[in-house]
């Protein structure tokens, strides 16, 4: 929620920007946390070690940096690619966040981020399970009398 104070907190007032209301992205920053710590966890669980996930999510990190839309433009990408990048939880939080500022037709939808959170959820639920095995059985009840 840094990034959400320095913007509507310093730059806002300084530079007189007409932004949209800071309301509508607690959310929408609360739903990218989130996102990104499941993201963290799921690549954590599918490799077992630290330094390993800690690579990927950095890669993972500069190509949603790269192609979520804030250095180039998304409808210039081919659309497999422009697509794909909906799994990363920044393309979201970009689009949404633009939707806000400039208060563009349409508004505020959090349902994409809302639902990569809650996919990727699910998803660190299932590896977690799968990795940690079989529950063992529980005993048979004992009866104290006669069958």
């Amino acid at each position: 929620l840094l990034p959400l104070a320095i913007v509507y907190g310093l730059l806002s007032p300084v530079f007189r920007l007409q932004m949209g209301s800071p309301l509508l992205m607690v959310p929408l920053y609360l739903l990218f946390a989130a996102a990104s710590l499941l993201l963290g966890l799921v690549v954590y669980l599918l490799f077992d070690d630290a330094v390993m996930a800690t690579e990927i999510m950095i890669m993972l990190g500069a190509a949603g940096f790269t192609f979520s839309g804030f250095t180039w433009p998304r409808h210039m990408f081919i659309p497999v690619l422009r697509q794909a990048v909906y799994l990363l939880p920044l393309t979201s939080l970009m689009e949404e966040s633009l939707n806000v500022w400039y208060r563009r037709p349409g508004g505020f939808d959090p349902l994409p981020l809302l639902l990569l959170t809650l996919g990727l959820a699910s998803l660190a639920a299932l590896v977690w399970r799968r990795r940690r095995g079989p529950r063992p059985e529980a005993p048979a009840a004992v009866t104290g009398g006669p069958a």
